[in-house]
């Protein structure tokens, strides 16, 4: 969890800081200031997730997402594409280990609430600033491409984990099964298992 968290926040970190610098020369400073903002934020957030206080980092980078998501979809569109943050928040509430799976889903709640009234004000409301369609288009694939790429690096560390967590319940039943059937001094099959091996050659002879 540590590795993943200190991964997100630095892609966090690299993207709000290209967000800060092309809002800024598409001169719309309110959201250059904002993603400057979360910059420091983010900032923070790696701070304390290196102290092991992944629920308080969790909930701070939860919170910053849907304000970012709302701020900016009601600034430039819904076009572009920034509503898919808050879809990949949904593993990422699970994946950062909650103190409780009620935080969670409520989190979830949240942040499906949101999306659905920023789509609904986005879609009667035209947008504060107008842009080019290409524009439009380019942004949505950028936003795409990284919401995308987040889920196929959660979903492979969740299968690497699972896959880690089978092995190791594996190793552990076998050498529990091993010390229930063998002495520990002589490592000599104990009276227990001795008797099971011998009714079971006595139904075989029988057989």
């Amino acid at each position: 969890v540590k590795n993943i968290v200190e991964i997100i926040t630095a892609l966090c970190l690299l993207i709000h800081s290209g967000y800060s610098v092309f809002f800024w020369f598409a001169h719309i400073p309110h959201l250059a200031i904002m993603n400057a903002v979360s910059v420091g934020l983010y900032i923070f957030i790696f701070y304390i997730a290196t102290k092991g206080i992944y629920s308080t980092s969790a909930i701070i980078a939860f919170f910053e997402v849907l304000t970012t998501v709302v701020v900016t979809s009601l600034t430039v569109g819904w076009n572009f594409g920034f509503y898919l943050y808050a879809i990949c928040l949904v593993p990422l509430v699970f994946f950062c280990n909650l103190k409780s799976k009620l935080i969670a889903f409520t989190s979830c709640v949240i942040d499906f609430l949101v999306f659905i009234g920023t789509f609904i004000i986005c879609s009667r409301q035209e947008a504060l600033f107008s842009s080019e369609h290409l524009l439009m288009e380019v942004m949505f694939v950028i936003n795409a491409v990284i919401c995308f790429s987040l889920l196929v690096l959660l979903s492979y560390v969740y299968s690497k984990t699972s896959s880690s967590t089978n092995q190791n319940l594996y190793e552990k039943n076998k050498n529990l099964q091993i010390l229930a059937s063998t002495d520990p001094l002589t490592g000599l099959f104990n009276r227990r298992t001795m008797f099971l091996k011998i009714n079971e050659e006595k139904a075989k002879a029988t057989d």
